[in-house]
């Protein structure tokens, strides 16, 4: 079977997706931009200085106040004065707010509404953990998933294959690679940053509480590296095992895609629809 063309209609789903998850980014980061500026000014008032050993706790409780602030909830007892003092300014910035978490929304459901049209939406939505919003995001990011020859590609794109032995977030962490390492890696944290808050950690909770396929993946890996690398930090274990369950995830979507976007010789359109294949390790998972 040979993959057929986006069809003008798919085409132009596909490309509607990129622009709405463009626009979904685009008020997401004047969100984030609003919050990181209240919580510094926040932590100015709280007496916060580059130099000060106690940085970091500053930091947290100004996190909490403003967190507890645009939520509504009760600030607690020892904040209480300091929220006082900041009462008008965090006001202002929770009705700056309203309006950019009204526009996502809008963009999120529009969003949803055509993932729904999109190849192998049967199967996505047979998979505990992802709902219209995680395909729909995976496809404004990716794009036709049917034009990946193969499944590496795919993970490659979105920030998942390794190099050399380590995950890229790995080496960013820690440094190592070269300026061409880098531009063969086509690494985009923010890509990555997308695929893990909307695909990988929302399907650890679903396929944890379902006790799904996927999460058997996650099980089988953290066994693995826990006996091969015990020096690993339970967070380095768990991000690891994230990784190789979102990978697996990831090829059973494009196998499902391609089957449903795929042409035999006679010209005749396959659909097929199957359960999840959990028989991923790493590498290759």
């Amino acid at each position: 079977m040979r993959t057929a063309p986006a069809s003008p209609a798919l085409q132009s789903l596909l490309d509607q997706l990129a622009e709405l998850q463009l626009r979904r980014k685009f008020y997401i980061s004047l969100t984030n931009k609003q919050v990181n500026a209240i919580r510094a000014l926040t932590r100015r008032a709280l007496g916060w200085r580059a130099d000060d050993e106690g940085r970091e706790k500053i930091n947290a409780r100004a996190a909490r106040i403003v967190a507890s602030a645009l939520s509504g909830k009760a600030q607690k007892p020892e904040d209480e004065a300091a929220f006082a003092a900041l009462a008008a300014d965090l006001a202002v910035c929770a009705a700056v707010l309203q309006p950019l978490a009204e526009a996502r929304a809008e963009v999120e459901k529009d969003m949803r509404r055509a993932a729904r049209k999109l190849p192998a939406y049967d199967f996505a939505k047979s998979v505990h953990g992802l709902g219209d919003l995680g395909l729909a995001v995976l496809v404004g990011e990716a794009g036709n998933l049917a034009s990946y020859p193969k499944k590496g590609h795919l993970w490659k794109r979105l920030g998942l294959a390794p190099m050399h032995g380590q995950a890229l977030s790995t080496w960013r962490r820690t440094g190592g690679l070269s300026a061409d390492d880098w531009t063969a890696a086509g690494y985009s944290p923010r890509r990555r940053a997308e695929v893990y808050a909307v695909i990988s950690e929302p399907l650890f909770r679903a396929q944890s509480v379902a006790d799904g396929p996927y999460r058997a993946i996650y099980d089988r890996r953290r066994a693995a590296t826990e006996a091969a690398h015990p020096d690993w930090p339970k967070l380095h274990s768990h991000m690891d095992a994230l990784r190789v369950m979102t990978k697996s995830l990831l090829r059973d979507l494009r196998n499902e895609w391609r089957r449903a976007s795929c042409t035999s010789p006679d010209g005749q359109v396959a659909h097929a629809l199957r359960t999840p294949s959990p028989k991923a390790t790493e590498p290759g998972a």
